[in-house]
């Protein structure tokens, strides 16, 4: 992190943190903010070869641990998680419904498919008689 230039801390949706600390609050600065329901953490150095920890709890049962470092050239304007398991219960509920859609315009859109036992043609060269 860059002096005097903030890093964003985005935490998941829905969650909201519930303790945040930061080791040294002299010469770090932290304000906590809100971005619809997403809770999202301000933090910035005052001074670069600065070297700290901010550890987050939410009420959704996680801990989030940082090691925060500033440095006069390198910035990370933000940083945020992901949650694998919820990925593929999100990526997973999309492929049924997408399925459920493409059955829906199967079923409206395409004519009705002739039974199995309906009458076949019959002949050679042109000529077709129907067999029943």
């Amino acid at each position: 992190m860059r002096p005097l230039h903030v890093c964003s801390v985005a935490l998941q949706d829905g969650e909201a943190a519930t303790s945040v600390s930061i080791g040294d609050t002299v010469r770090w600065l932290l304000q906590t903010a809100t971005a619809g329901t997403k809770p999202v953490l301000m933090i910035k150095p005052t001074q670069a070869g600065l070297s700290t920890n901010l550890v987050v709890t939410t009420d959704k049962g996680r801990i989030y641990y940082m090691h925060l470092v500033s440095s006069k050239t390198e910035y990370v304007p933000m940083v945020s998680w992901y949650d694998p398991a919820a990925m593929t219960r999100d990526l997973s509920a999309e492929a049924q419904t997408s399925a459920r859609q493409r059955q829906n315009l199967r079923q409206r859109w395409l004519p009705p498919r002739l039974p199995p036992n309906r009458p076949k043609p019959k002949g050679r060269g042109g000529q077709v008689r129907w067999q029943t």
